[in-house]
């Protein structure tokens, strides 16, 4: 994957556009402000990784404030890891349906409650909902 700097909605678009194209495994979408992911993500079915936030060690957080997960998010049918620290406020249904994730960080989020759909990730492996506002599990997971 390329390094790629991206400033706007449409060389987001673009740069959506040359993963499909060249078949990338991997997106890193860490800090670049973003509100909402566009459904365009859809594209990207050949994706095993997306990172939407993370911690850097000379940098700090990398986050976005993402508001809403467009439905194609459950195209990306080989997602195996999925990194969203510092970005969302609540889980977003559209993760529930990635049947092949393993991985799932959502450490350090606003998140308050853990929607029982989430045991429909029969792959899921390793999730991290540390630094939380949950008090509550679901009996289901």
């Amino acid at each position: 994957m390329a390094e790629q700097k991206v400033t706007t909605k449409a060389e987001l678009l673009r740069l959506i556009d040359q993963a499909a194209d060249e078949g990338w495994t991997e997106l890193d979408l860490a800090g670049l402000g973003l509100e909402e992911l566009p459904v365009e993500i859809g594209k990207l079915e050949q994706l095993e990784k997306l990172i939407l936030g993370k911690q850097e060690e000379f940098a700090g957080y990398v986050e976005n404030k993402i508001h809403s997960f467009p439905k194609e998010v459950r195209n990306l049918k080989n997602l195996r890891t999925l990194e969203a620290p510092f970005c969302i406020s609540e889980i977003p249904e559209a993760i529930t349906q990635l049947s092949s994730l393993q991985s799932l960080d959502l450490s350090s989020n606003q998140i308050s409650e853990i929607p029982e759909a989430i045991t429909q990730l029969s792959s899921l492996q390793s999730l991290d909902l540390s630094s939380n506002q949950i008090s509550e599990i679901p009996e289901a997971i």
